[in-house]
This record gives structure tokens, sequence and C-alpha cells, in this order.
């Protein structure tokens, strides 16, 4: 599932901020990825309660699971999540997901 779900007014969506924060994401998700190293020692410099032995072994097993395109909607897996969540009683009808989510590019 998706850990970090961008969530915006539908009529602001395509809005240039909009599109400027997820190309920032996915450039700093893009930066994580080429340098996790320096990543977490930043994070750690910057949060140092958090920087434990746990939280590090969390960061470094985290960066791969991270989208490339975190503007990208990957339908199929959106459609999949609701089928399941559908078929195990947690919501009542299934939505179409142009209804929830659209794709930013």
């Amino acid at each position: 599932y998706d850990e970090l779900v961008i969530v915006a007014n539908r009529d602001e969506a395509t809005a240039p901020k909009i599109k400027k924060f997820l190309a920032a994401l996915e450039k700093g998700v893009n930066y994580l990825r080429a340098h996790p190293q320096e990543s977490w020692q930043a994070f750690a410099k910057a949060h140092p309660e958090l920087n434990t032995e746990l939280n590090k072994q969390a960061w470094f097993k985290t960066v791969p699971l991270f989208a490339e395109h975190p503007a990208a909607l990957d339908r199929s897996r959106y459609e999949a999540y609701g089928r399941f969540l559908l078929d195990n009683k947690l919501i009542k009808t299934l939505p179409p997901v142009d209804d929830y989510a659209i794709e930013l590019k």
C-alpha cells in the first residue's frame, strides 16, 4: 500500500503550485535513492532523538520503496486495493478510481 498519499482539492490539483510540489518531491526522492547514506546522516543530525539503530535500519530498508515518480497514478494498484477493501467488507461500494484520484504528469 502507499504510505504517503497527497491530498489536494480537485479544483486546485492541476495548479502550478501542486505540479511544482510534486516535481520537488520527485527530485528529493531521486536524491534520496542516489545518496541514502548522506541523506541518513543529514536526517540523523537534524533529528538526533531519532538517531537510533532501529530507525537507521528502517531508513535503508525503506529507501528502495519510495515511488520514483510520485505524480504517477498506478490505477491497477488502486483498483486492486479497492477490490480488497470491498471483498473484506471494509467498504460497501467500489467507487471508480477517477472519483478519488487523478494522475498529474
